[in-house]
């Protein structure tokens, strides 16, 4: 039995099928094809899943360098010399070239060779570049919102100084959204790597049924894994960060603060993951005009909710309201995203995906409560190393505990997120 990018059943045949939604453009294979990795066109995901850990191997043994050299004042610097920012600058660069380089053996034994080719016409590059103006409209409405964000987390760091509170603004809501993002980035990217390449084979197949099915079953699967993680992220995030940033110049009580904006971003991180997979699904079908427009509308309700809440929060909580606007904006977005996508292509089974995410939900909700209540930081001790004890036995814990309710409630997506992942890496 043959099984699709995805790990999904083969879809059946378009032939005699008619369709009333929009084709893809005649040359659409041949975009499509060259939309990605090749390696991943021909099914091979390990080289690229793998590759970032050499540049974050040489990352770390920068980072460790400048601060043997740097220390003790390290954690107290207010500028760098021309050394150490030559040192970082090109330790990062070397890192990055690494990870390029590594690549290179992977694509030539997957069958792809590089060459210069000059018959330009008729590739679709004047299509290409039309829907890279929306992408690139995308990444600029992005960075307008985030300039706004920005100027606020700036006064309030401003405003806790001249109040003589902790120390909270732009750093910490940076901080947060860094772990906020690290389950996404792990698990939902993960999968859809494995699945757009078939999504985009549907798509110019006209098969938009069976392309709905695939959307819908990894967008179930996503949920399965990202929802128990984002709970499990808002128990612990207080001590995740007190691990990782309490023992600097800001101190504990300041990690903790970052702590709980991680714990107001993870409610939105089903939504954020939920809004990737269906982003991309219009990429698949050439559609880069859509998610432009999500973008314009996260934006505005980001911004339109993050102002006055930030201006109406004590000076401790301005943070933790713009992280709250955030979430508000993608779980909105989230489901019209899902509303709108679903009468554009058939398939995606929302009573399904509906009762899935409730299951998920109520078992995520139990391992979370249980190992809050239960696994409490007294358990463990002061400082990093029970801090570190804490953490992984909440995962640990709430994790098994996760998957013996979704067991019981018989949700399959995540034993098949599982399987599918491993697949994927072992490739």
């Amino acid at each position: 039995m043959c099984q699709t990018t995805a790990g999904f059943p083969c879809p059946t045949p378009a032939r005699g099928r008619t369709s009333q939604r929009r084709p893809a453009a005649d040359s659409g294979r041949r975009r499509t094809r060259a939309s990605f990795p090749p390696g991943e066109r021909r099914g091979s995901f390990k080289p690229g899943a793998y590759a970032p850990i050499y540049n974050n191997i040489v990352a770390i043994i920068v980072f460790l360098g400048f601060l043997f050299v740097a220390r003790p004042q390290a954690s107290s610097l207010t500028a760098l010399t021309d050394a150490q920012v030559w040192w970082l600058g090109l330790g990062t660069t070397l890192g990055v070239a690494l990870q390029a380089m590594i690549l290179l053996p992977a694509v030539a034994r997957a069958g792809y060779h590089f060459s210069f080719r000059t018959d330009w016409k008729g590739t679709g590059l004047g299509r290409a570049g039309g829907l890279a103006l929306w992408t690139l409209g995308l990444v600029l409405v992005n960075q307008i919102g985030y300039a706004i964000i920005t100027r606020l987390a700036t006064s309030a760091n401003v405003a806790a100084t001249q109040a003589g509170e902790i120390a909270a603004g732009l750093t910490t809501y940076q901080k947060a959204h860094l772990i906020f993002i690290l389950p996404h980035s792990v698990i939902t990217v993960s999968l859809v790597t494995a699945l757009l390449p078939q999504l985009s084979r549907l798509a110019h197949d006209r098969d938009f049924e069976e392309m709905g099915h695939q959307v819908g079953s990894a967008a179930r699967m996503v949920l399965a894994l990202i929802v128990p993680m984002s709970v499990l992220l808002a128990v612990t995030a207080p001590r995740i960060s007190e691990l990782l940033f309490g023992n600097g110049v800001a101190g504990a009580d300041a990690a903790r603060l970052t702590g709980g904006v991680v714990s107001l971003f993870a409610m939105g991180l089903p939504a954020y993951s939920l809004i990737y997979v269906l982003f991309r699904a219009w990429y698949a079908m050439e559609n880069t005009r859509t998610p432009f427009w999500f973008a314009v509308l996260i934006n505005v309700v980001n911004l339109g909710l993050a102002i006055p809440l930030f201006n109406a929060a004590a000076v401790a909580d301005k943070i933790g309201q713009l992280a709250i606007a955030y979430s508000i904006a993608y779980i909105l977005a989230a489901k019209i995203a899902w509303l709108l996508l679903s009468r554009q292509i058939p398939g995606l089974q929302t009573g399904a995906t509906f009762v899935a995410v409730l299951k998920v939900a109520a078992a995520a909700a139990v391992a979370g409560l249980v190992t809050f209540f239960l696994l409490t930081p007294s358990l463990f001790g002061a400082g990093p190393l029970g801090d570190l004890a804490s953490v992984l036995a909440t995962w640990l814990v709430g994790g098994v505990l996760f998957v013996g309710l979704a067991h019981l409630l018989r949700v399959d997506e995540v034993g098949r997120a599982i399987r599918l992942v491993r697949s994927r890496l072992g490739k």
